[in-house]
């Protein structure tokens, strides 16, 4: 089952796109991605284990969320998140999946970034590592079939 998340990302444009233009350039993400991480967290305290997918659609320049339980999605997905998940250490660390994916394709042809996080003492949390410095995950390929 999936659970539609109302996030919305808006993002500034410098340049005007002209008329031969029919395609929205895609948000930086990177800005946004403290905000996906917290919502993840607030969706997996209530749903339990799963993935946040963010989908963008190129020709409106709208991404919308969704996020996929465990339970529910295709046996890779699984695999993915026990990966993070046995990387963290158990009591102090979290695993965190973001998926993002083109509009016209399924969250399982994406490209997943794992986050580890560390709860501070405040109940915050901080990263101490992400994919993209894991030495296999530097090409973040999609998720296999």
């Amino acid at each position: 089952m999936l659970y539609r998340i109302y996030y919305i990302m808006t993002e500034e444009q410098s340049v005007t796109p002209g008329p031969e233009d029919n395609k929205q350039q895609a948000p930086n993400f990177d800005k946004h991605i403290p905000q996906l991480i917290d919502q993840f967290l607030h969706i997996r305290e209530n749903l339990g284990p799963g993935a946040l997918c963010i989908s963008f659609e190129a020709e409106t320049g709208q991404c919308q969320t969704y996020y996929v339980k465990l339970d529910d999605g295709p046996p890779p997905l699984k695999e993915l998140y026990d990966k993070v998940d046995q990387d963290c250490i158990s009591g102090e660390e979290s695993p965190v999946v973001l998926i993002f994916h083109d509009s016209d394709r399924t969250f399982m042809e994406g490209q997943p970034h794992t986050f580890r996080l560390r709860k501070k003492e405040d109940g915050d949390y901080e990263e101490t590592k992400n994919s993209a410095d894991d030495k296999n995950s530097q090409e973040r390929a999609a998720l296999p079939p």
